[in-house]
């Protein structure tokens, strides 16, 4: 397992809201409490509120049916925010933090 740099030996700099660094192959593992709701992407905030109407619809409606529109409303949006995301530059990696796989 390769050691992950601290804020300590880290080069990087915060410019804004913006982490830049020179480090190949960089990789940043961040966490913060959001409590303004106009800071979310209007995208994040239709897919979370059609995920939700999917996991709730059967517990206020027996119709299957209305859930399964709500899921597949969550995954047309969760593909365009793919879609900006890919435009916007922003980079996803397909590894977990040591701390997510440790939940396993």
């Amino acid at each position: 397992m390769t050691s992950i740099p601290t804020v300590e030996t880290a080069a990087f700099e915060i410019r804004g809201s913006t982490v830049y660094t020179h480090q190949p192959d960089a990789v940043l593992i961040y966490t913060r409490r959001v409590e303004d709701p106009t800071q979310f992407d209007p995208l994040f905030v239709e897919a979370l509120s059609y995920k939700l109407a999917a996991e709730l619809v059967l517990a206020v409606e027996a119709d299957t049916t209305l859930r399964r529109l709500m899921t597949q409303d969550y995954q047309l949006v969760m593909a365009q925010a793919a879609g900006a995301d890919a435009r916007d530059g922003t980079v996803r990696a397909d590894r977990d933090a040591d701390w997510i796989r440790a939940r396993g």
